[in-house]
C-alpha cells in the first residue's frame, strides 16, 4: 500500500502495517472496501469548487504470478459545516467524478442512519438541475450537489434555550450516499455521516386578548409554547401566583395541546377579582398586567412573557329577549335606570314609531318595557334553507351606545311552516310556494308546471306544492 500526499514522498508498506496505521481494506468477491479515519497524517485539505474536502489517495499493488494489479483509490470527504438561510439548513458535498461516460450517479439522503428514495443525479455525469426529495432539496451544479433541510424538518432534534428570551436550535444527523453505475452494477459507493446544527433562533411567544365582556372576564391565551417549555407561575398587576395554587386564587389557567408539539395556556381572570385594578369615572376601567413565567426543561431556565390588557366599559347593555311565534317574532327589553342610553337599531337605522309604521313592525315602549312584534316578511328578515317543508327566517336587533359607538347585537332565528307563501330576499331572489291541488284534481302534474317563461321550472315538488325560486326580473316577472 503506497499512501500519496502532495510533496510526500511515497514509502509502501505492507498492508498488515497500513491496518496498525489506522487504515483498514476488506476485499471480498467483487467488492473493495477502504475506511479509515479523519485527520490521518496520510490525508490532507483542499477546496474543490468553493467545498473544503478532506482527501485520502491510497494505491494498492497486488501480485498475481507474473501480473501486477494496481487499484487507485481516491476519496474526498467534504468538510462543510452546513450553512443556514431562508429557513433552510444547506449542506455541501462533492459528486463521483469518472471518466467513463457510461456512469450514473444517484444520490440518496435520509436521517439517523435510514435513507430516503434515490434521486437519479443524471447520466454521462453532467448534471445541472435541482429535485426535491421528500422534504429535502437536491440541486446539483457542476460537481457540487447541495442539500437543503427545512429547518423544523421530521427527523430532526429540537432544543429550546433561555438566553435574554427563548430561542431554540435543530440538530439534523444527515445521511447522504452516492453510488456509481454502470447499468445495474454498483462500481463504487460513497456514505457520508454528519451531524448539522442550525444557529440559535428567536422562537417568540405570543399573547391573544380574548377577553369576554359579556361575562366580565379577562381572557388572555399563550401560544405557540415548545414542548420542552412549561408554565409555572403567572404574576397579575405583580402579584405572583404559582400554578400549583392558582385553585385558590378565583382565577384559571387551562393548559391546552395542539397536534405540532406545541402547547398554550388559556388565562382567565374576572373583573371582580381582587387583583385587577379598577378606577371610575364616569366609566369604569378594568386594567390587568400580566407576566408569564416558564421554565424550559430540563435546566428550569426562566423565561418571560408580558403583556396588559384594558378594558373601559360605558354601561352594561340590557338584556334582549326573543321568542317565536307562527306569524313572526317578538323582542322585549326591560328598562332599567342607565345614564347611558342604548338606542335601538334595525339594519343602520334608529327604531322609531315612523320606521315601525313604514315597515309594519308593532311597536310598544313605556317606562318598564320596550316591546317589538316583528311580522313574518316584513323588512329585515333574512331567509334561510328554504324548501317545501318550510325555512328560517332570521331577524337581527343591535343596541347601540351613542356615546362610544359600541355596538351589541341580537340575532333570533325562528323555523316557519307556510302551505303558500312570496317573498323576496337580500341578493335579489324571488320565492313562490303554490298550492296547485284543484288543479293536480284535474290531472296537472304540478312537477312540469312553469312560469310565463317556459324555461323557470319549479326547484322542488311534493304532488300538490311547488316551489320556484328565481332571480327578479326573469322568468316573466317584471
Amino acid at each position: 500500500v503506497v499512501m500519496r500526499k502532495p510533496g510526500q514522498e511515497m514509502i509502501p508498506v505492507n498492508v498488515s502495517e497500513a491496518w496498525r496505521r489506522g487504515y483498514e481494506f476488506h476485499l471480498t468477491e467483487g467488492r473493495l472496501v477502504f475506511r479509515t479515519p479523519y485527520g490521518q497524517p496520510d490525508s490532507f485539505s483542499a477546496q474543490v469548487n468553493g467545498v473544503p474536502v478532506e482527501v485520502v489517495h491510497a494505491i494498492l499493488f497486488s501480485r498475481h504470478s507474473w501480473v501486477i494489479i494496481t487499484v487507485n483509490l481516491l476519496a474526498h470527504c467534504s468538510m462543510h459545516e452546513g450553512s443556514y438561510e431562508n429557513g433552510y439548513l444547506q449542506w455541501r458535498g462533492l459528486q463521483f467524478s469518472s471518466p467513463n461516460k457510461r456512469h450514473k450517479i444517484k444520490v440518496t439522503v435520509g436521517m439517523n442512519g435510514e435513507l430516503e428514495q434515490a434521486h437519479p443525479s443524471g447520466v454521462e455525469n453532467t448534471v445541472d438541475s435541482g429535485a426535491e426529495q421528500g422534504v429535502y432539496e437536491v440541486e446539483k451544479q457542476n460537481s457540487v450537489f447541495q442539500i437543503g433541510i427545512p429547518y423544523n424538518a421530521e427527523g430532526g432534534r429540537r432544543k429550546s434555550l433561555a438566553l435574554d428570551g427563548l430561542y431554540e436550535f435543530y440538530v439534523f444527523n444527515l445521511y447522504v450516499e452516492q453510488i456509481l453505475l454502470e447499468g445495474d452494477q454498483v462500481d463504487a459507493r460513497l456514505r457520508v455521516f454528519r451531524t448539522l446544527v442550525t444557529p440559535l433562533l428567536p422562537r417568540p411567544l405570543f399573547c391573544e386578548n380574548g377577553t369576554l365582556l359579556a361575562e366580565r372576564m379577562f381572557l388572555a391565551y399563550l401560544g405557540d409554547v415548545p414542548e420542552d417549555v412549561v408554565l409555572v407561575s403567572v404574576g397579575l398587576n405583580g402579584q405572583e401566583f404559582p400554578l400549583q395554587a392558582q385553585t385558590l386564587t378565583g382565577f384559571t389557567v387551562t393548559e391546552v395541546a395542539h397536534a405540532n408539539n406545541t402547547r398554550g395556556y388559556t388565562l382567565k381572570v374576572p373583573f371582580d377579582h381582587p387583583v385587577v385594578q379598577q378606577q371610575q369615572d364616569r366609566a369604569m376601567q378594568y386594567v390587568l398586567m400580566i407576566q408569564f413565567t416558564l421554565h424550559v426543561l430540563p435546566e428550569e431556565r426562566p423565561v418571560y412573557h408580558q403583556t396588559s390588557v384594558t378594558v373601559l366599559l360605558d354601561a352594561s347593555p340590557p338584556a334582549i329577549n326573543a321568542s317565536c311565534s307562527d306569524s313572526g317574532m317578538r323582542f322585549t327589553l326591560e328598562h332599567r335606570p342607565s345614564e347611558h342610553p342604548w338606542q335601538i337599531t334595525i339594519g343602520s337605522e334608529l327604531l322609531t314609531s315612523e320606521l315601525a309604521a313604514r315597515h309594519g313592525y308593532v311597536l310598544s315602549n313605556h317606562s318598564q318595557r320596550l316591546q317589538l312584534d316583528v311580522p313574518l316578511f316584513t323588512a329585515g328578515y333574512e331567509y334561510k334553507n328554504v324548501s317545501l317543508k318550510g325555512f328560517a327566517g332570521t331577524f337581527e336587533v343591535h343596541l347601540q351606545d351613542p356615546k362610544s359607538a359600541e355596538v351589541h347585537s341580537w340575532v333570533q332565528t325562528c323555523p316557519f311552516s307556510l302551505s303558500q307563501y312570496i317573498f323576496c330576499s337580500r341578493t335579489g331572489v324571488m320565492t313562490v310556494v303554490a298550492d296547485l291541488s284543484p288543479m293536480v284534481q284535474s290531472g296537472l302534474d304540478p312537477a312540469r308546471t312553469s312560469l310565463l317563461s317556459k324555461d323557470c321550472r319549479p326547484t322542488e315538488s311534493d304532488g300538490t306544492r311547488v316551489l320556484y325560486s328565481f332571480p327578479l326580473n326573469s322568468c316573466g316577472n317584471t
